[in-house]
């Protein structure tokens, strides 16, 4: 097989199959390294580095299948020192999906098959465990769901709460548009500093138009909110204690 074809058909730019390892009856391994005329990007400051090179080292990744074969990419990635954040950081490769070892096109093929049958079903299809298939497809939906979310949607009235999401007092923030009654925003935690995450992407000028806060009383909140939302009316949330029996 053609080392160019390969290189064609998986769709890397800037890198190139160099060498085919190995060809097994369901899988193919090749290795992939960048092109003699291009440069990596440096995951530590994004940039183009010309100089500085350190070391190398080999990253495992699946791509799209080649017919039959799962394609197993064997990635020679380049370390060098990063002047900015001084420190020895290895390139920064744009087609792989971050997290999961995994081409952005695969991972976009999982996700369509998710959508239309069940985890198990779609590993089967493509050869992998539902384990492997699970974190691919949460990796990229957290993905959409931070395109969606960004830039934070303006309220005029939000309500603030906590709900728990995990065992041992594990907690997440919500941020509901009351007007739309939709959530615009969350993040982990319940402490005046996850708030002021909220009302600092909101930016000050928003913060300003904000009318009204519904919260259910925790002090955190509270001088979050009067630190941002200078305008806005407070609303408590009372919750009644239940009547005693005569």
């Amino acid at each position: 097989m053609c080392l160019y074809t390969i290189t064609q058909l998986i769709d890397i730019p800037g890198y190139q199959v160099t060498e085919i390892l190995s060809m097994r009856d369901d899988e193919i391994h090749v290795k992939i390294k960048l092109m003699a005329d291009h440069r990596g990007r440096c995951s530590g400051c994004g940039e183009i580095h010309e100089g500085g090179y350190h070391s190398s080292k080999e990253m495992v990744a699946e791509g799209m299948r080649l017919g039959r074969w799962r394609l197993i990419m064997h990635i020679i990635k380049k370390r060098n020192w990063c002047e900015k954040v001084q420190k020895i950081r290895t390139e920064e490769i744009e087609w792989i999906k971050k997290g999961v070892r995994v081409t952005k096109a695969l991972a976009r093929e999982v996700n369509r098959l998710t959508a239309i049958t069940t985890n198990e079903e779609a590993g089967w299809y493509l050869g992998m465990n539902d384990e492997k298939v699970y974190r691919i497809d949460k990796a990229l939906l957290e993905e959409l769901a931070e395109q969606r979310l960004k830039p934070t949607l303006a309220s005029l009235n939000i309500s603030v709460d906590e709900v728990a999401w995990k065992k041992h007092h594990r907690y997440l923030t919500n941020v509901v548009d009351v007007d739309e009654k939709v959530i615009t925003w969350n993040e982990k935690g319940r402490k005046a500093e996850v708030l002021d995450k909220y009302y600092e992407s909101l930016g000050e000028e928003n913060c300003q138009k904000l009318e009204t806060v519904a919260l259910d009383g925790a002090r955190t909140y509270i001088s979050s909110t009067e630190k941002y939302a200078v305008n806005a009316l407070i609303v408590l949330e009372v919750i009644p204690k239940p009547s005693e029996e005569q």
